[in-house]
């Protein structure tokens, strides 16, 4: 694929053992970077997942997936009725060039044999029976752009009506804790036709989040910027391009309010949480996860996209490993006290 001058739409399926992929780290971070490349050269991929998988397998597959998912190249599908597991399949095609292809009993595949096609009436008939499994398939995700902005929103607010526990991991301030003024101000600079909705939106955004405040935790995994680009004017607003054709950015004035807004969350209700971060390993995109209903994630500098998953298996694979994250800050960071303090730090190097 690499040496080929032609993009092209990879078909991937295999609900095989992937302790192969797995197994090796270094060879996981090669196997990763390659196909970063191979999506950088114009490539797409069209991929069948395996979602009943256990737990370390899916925790492995979200780690490794994910950012691959943020290029907005991939096409996701799934199959939707249960297998016993006996017979297990492989199939990589890259139309034009190869495929390949091997089978397995169970999880025995220690010798299993793989095969490398490269004739073109075989890598035709191996294509129609990938199709022909792709036809009983579902898509995994919904995805939005800005261009379905009016539907995400929708969603967003029937993903949210739910009671549940919430997780957020962002590098961008949410919306959800943006405070109707600094909306205000933020839509005053745009041109924006609908900003009489977006701040009716807003507002019953919010009053639906501190609601839900009073039963269930909302946690967020949050990573501040340098305080220089905030008071340069660099930073940008959550999903912008979502509510204006051109970026928008926060003025200092407008970051502090909204940091003063979460500083207010964090003292008046004790089912809102903050644990601030530096790993940046998926800078400029957004993972959120209600326990038990759905996940959302993206990128949230623009082009900004979302996927929206509502399948219970990879759901609950996500909520674990967004706990998992959180479990990897030491203790000291995910103390309120602490968490207060170090924003209120901020917030005075803010001040005019």
């Amino acid at each position: 694929m690499l040496q080929s001058k032609n993009p092209q739409t990879l078909l991937l399926y295999s609900d095989e053992d992937m302790g192969w992929l797995t197994g090796n780290r270094e060879f996981t971070l090669k196997w990763s970077s390659m196909l970063n490349q191979v999506i950088k050269r114009g490539n797409k991929i069209k991929i069948i997942h395996t979602v009943d998988r256990g737990f370390d397998e899916m925790l492995s597959a979200i780690r490794e997936w994910v950012p691959l998912y943020m290029t907005g190249s991939i096409e996701p599908y799934y199959y939707p009725r249960i297998r016993d597991g006996l017979f297990r399949r492989t199939l990589f095609i890259a139309p034009d060039t190869a495929a390949i292809s091997s089978g397995t009993v169970g999880s025995g595949t220690k010798n299993a044999a793989n095969f490398l096609f490269t004739n073109k009436m075989t890598i035709k008939a191996l294509i129609e029976e990938y199709n022909d499994l792709l036809s009983r398939c579902r898509m995994l995700m919904r995805i939005f752009t800005p261009h379905s902005n009016d539907d995400y929103l929708s969603l967003l607010s029937e993903f949210e009506d739910e009671k549940k526990d919430s997780i957020i991991k962002t590098d961008i301030l949410t919306n959800v804790t943006m405070p109707l003024g600094v909306m205000e101000s933020i839509l005053a600079r745009t041109e924006n036709p609908g900003s009489n909705h977006l701040l009716s939106y807003q507002q019953n955004r919010i009053k639906k989040f501190l609601a839900g405040l009073q039963k269930n935790c909302f946690t967020e995994v949050l990573s501040l910027p340098d305080p220089e680009n905030i008071l340069a004017g660099k930073v940008i607003v959550n999903f912008s391009d979502m509510l204006n054709e051109s970026l928008l950015f926060y003025t200092p004035g407008e970051y502090r309010q909204h940091l003063q807004n979460i500083i207010r969350l964090l003292k008046t209700y004790d089912n809102y949480h903050v644990h601030l971060t530096s790993d940046n390993h998926l800078d400029g995109s957004m993972i959120y996860v209600r326990e038990d209903l759905g996940v959302l994630f993206g990128k949230t500098l623009p082009p900004s996209f979302i996927f929206a998953i509502n399948e219970n298996k990879m759901t609950n694979a996500f909520w674990d490993y967004m706990n998992l994250l959180i479990k990897r800050e030491s203790k000291y960071k995910t103390n309120r006290n602490y968490t207060i303090a170090e924003l209120e730090t901020m917030v005075a190097r803010l001040e005019p």
